[in-house]
């Protein structure tokens, strides 16, 4: 298990045969015993296609197994060995996998289990641009959102900030080719809204945890705005940024993205964007302990679509 967990699984190969032959005494189930000797036999691979498919038989079999340590750290191997590459199709079958396999356990690994929630609609959203992976996306989002700002579960940030910059980068996606798919899109979108504005009256009610003194009030008296990079139109790309932002005495800045995609293509746009954005303090202030001086004040989405 350990030699696994640190990325020596090969080396865990001689200690899984072992265990494989014992008939009694084992130290956990005979599922994750498999499991163990698949995920250590396919590290010491080569990596062809007969490994892949041996592992894979054995992960599909045991896929209700409750989680362990050792069954998370296999079904996320298997499903981040292909990550990286343009294998749609099977980065979503292993990735919903691994997904269905963690959802037993998802209130107590969020994030392990949206990362892997999350590869699996943006890889069906690659290769068949569906809306359906829309609404898997909204889902990941909401379950977040209500763990983040409802339960007060903490570092969720980078994962919830990524689902919603996936929600935006499709629907930018829709807008750019609108037809009947796009109302379908912004139904699916307008839900999310209203979900995660109940969610906030709960927050609310529940008197969610303070930081620091209340921002003072105010208004936007000039928004934000990009220009479209001129290769990213060029090229047909579509996406989204969600940028921070807060106060520096008074005056908006610490502008930094919290999410991009596709990464990278929009994120510079988005903070020179953000020379023109505009900020008024209202003259009367209903809390006199308020600031004008906040690190994470707020956070803006830029949707880049093509029209």
């Amino acid at each position: 298990n350990q030699l696994c967990l640190r990325g020596v699984c090969a080396d865990a190969v001689p200690m899984a045969q072992y265990l494989s032959q014992l008939e009694t005494g084992l130290p956990v189930s005979v599922a994750e015993v498999q499991i163990l000797a698949a995920l250590a036999a396919w590290s010491a691979s080569d990596g062809g296609k007969a490994a892949d498919t041996a592992f894979g038989d054995v992960l599909r079999a045991h896929a209700n197994t409750p989680p362990s340590a050792l069954t998370l750290a296999a079904y996320e191997y298997y499903a981040a060995d292909l990550a990286d590459s343009d294998k749609w199709g099977a980065i979503r079958e292993r990735a919903a996998l691994a997904a269905a396999h963690e959802g037993a356990a998802r209130d107590v690994v969020p994030v392990r289990w949206a990362m892997m929630a999350l590869l699996s609609a943006s890889a069906e959203f690659n290769r068949d641009r569906s809306t359906d992976a829309l609404q898997e996306v909204v889902d990941i989002e909401n379950f977040l959102y209500r763990k983040r700002y409802v339960e007060d579960v903490e570092n969720l940030e980078d994962i919830y900030y990524r689902a919603f910059a996936w929600r935006e980068a499709m629907m930018a996606y829709f807008t750019s080719i609108k037809g009947k798919d796009l109302k379908i899109a912004e139904r699916i979108n307008k839900q999310a809204e209203a979900t995660q504005e109940e969610l906030n009256e709960l927050a609310k009610s529940g008197g969610s945890k303070a930081d620091g003194s209340p921002l003072c009030t105010g208004q936007v008296v000039s928004p934000p705005r990009p220009s479209y990079p001129r290769e990213a139109a060029y090229r047909g790309y579509v996406g989204a940024v969600i940028l921070g932002f807060g106060f520096v005495d008074g005056t908006p800045g610490n502008y930094r993205v919290l999410a991009s995609v596709p990464d990278g293509a929009f994120e510079q746009a988005s903070i020179d964007g953000m020379k023109y954005f505009k900020w008024e303090w209202d003259a009367q202030q209903e809390d006199p302990g308020c600031t004008k001086d906040k690190e994470a004040a707020g956070v803006h989405p830029f949707l880049y679509a093509l029209r």
